[in-house]
C-alpha cells in the first residue's frame, strides 16, 4: 500500500472515535456501558466494531484477557479502540485468529466463557 493512501485512511481514526461517541450517547447510563463492555462483553464490541469498520480485526490481549479492534489502516500502525476509545493493549496482543492457534486451550476457554458464555 502506498503511503498517500495510508495517510489518507488515517482520518478513519477520527471516524472511529466518532462512531464510538455517539454509540455511547445513544445510552443514558454511559458507565455501566462501558463497565459492561470492559467486563465480560468487550469481544461483542470489537465485533461491532469489525463490522462496521472493514478494515481491521479482533485482537486479543492475554495479560489484560481484553479484547480490542484493531484498525490496521493508519500510517503510523495499527490503532487499537475499545468501549473507551483509543486504548493501548500489552506487546503480547495478538490477532484473535492467531491466539487461537497461539494457545488452543485457552483460547477455547475463553471462547466458551467469554463468547458464547455458556454456564
Amino acid at each position: 500500500m502506498s503511503d498517500d493512501k495510508k495517510i489518507q485512511d488515517n482520518s478513519q481514526v477520527d471516524t472511529v472515535l466518532d462512531f464510538i461517541y455517539k454509540f455511547k450517547s445513544a445510552f443514558t447510563d454511559k458507565m455501566d456501558l462501558e463497565w459492561g463492555f470492559l467486563n465480560g462483553n468487550c469481544y461483542w464490541f470489537a465485533i461491532i466494531l469489525k463490522e462496521r469498520f472493514s478494515f481491521g480485526d479482533i485482537y486479543y490481549d492475554p495479560e489484560a484477557s481484553h479484547f480490542v479492534f484493531g484498525y490496521d489502516r493508519c500510517a503510523d500502525g495499527v490503532k487499537f479502540y475499545d468501549i473507551t476509545g483509543v486504548c493501548f493493549p500489552s506487546e503480547s496482543t495478538m490477532r484473535w485468529s492467531e491466539y487461537m492457534g497461539y494457545d488452543y486451550t485457552h483460547a477455547e476457554k475463553i471462547l466458551l466463557d467469554c463468547i458464547i458464555k455458556c454456564d
